[in-house]
């Protein structure tokens, strides 16, 4: 049974919804970032949204472990297949690593004390871009924004998508990602 959108959220567990699609090549390394995280009370799910390539191939390298769930479904685009990854979530946390991302190993106990502030709906941090061979990419200073943004957020999407941890009950009080969009699907959900 898929658990509804509205169940009860495990206390500090931080639920990871990765959206696939013919990732095979970058999904593996993706995953061990996130099961490699220092912060111990982590799941992936791994929405595989209709792959054609090797990913389904990749994944069940990951069948055994008991952190990694696998979700399989017809290509319905990224906003679906990361609705499918929120209704299947259980944490408190949600976070989002796509699968060509991956994160550094104390990002999550990094950000999580934040939380200790029952006011924060949702924590970012900078990012870092690289190129195909892992070489840090130019990138612009990104503004840091605390407290109620939403007239910053007006101005400019700040928020990079895979440095986000988010409440899951903040995250299912917006409703999710706004399935007819395509483009900008995080600045329409901040």
């Amino acid at each position: 049974m898929q658990p509804d959108i509205e169940s009860p959220a495990v206390p500090g567990l931080v639920s990871v919804v990765t959206a696939a699609y013919n990732m095979g090549g970058y999904i593996a390394e993706t995953l061990d970032s996130v099961l490699g995280q220092d912060y111990p009370h982590v799941e992936s799910i791994v929405v595989d949204d209709g792959s054609t390539d090797d990913t389904q191939r990749v994944l069940e390298r990951y069948a055994a472990d008991p952190r990694v769930r696998v979700v399989r479904q017809a290509n319905a685009g990224q906003t679906v297949a990361k609705n499918r990854g929120l209704r299947e979530a259980r944490g408190e946390f949600i976070a989002f690593c796509d699968a060509d991302d991956t994160w550094r190993a104390d990002k999550l106990s990094r950000q999580l004390p934040r939380f200790a502030d029952p006011g924060v709906g949702v924590v970012y941090s900078d990012i870092e871009c690289v190129d195909g061979q892992g070489r840090p990419l130019p990138y612009y200073d990104i503004p840091h924004h605390e407290g109620r943004v939403t007239a910053e957020l007006l101005i400019d999407n700040f928020v990079p998508f895979p440095t986000a941890v988010a409440r899951a009950s903040v995250l299912r009080a917006a409703g999710g990602f706004d399935e007819s969009l395509t483009m900008s699907i995080d600045y329409d959900l901040w």
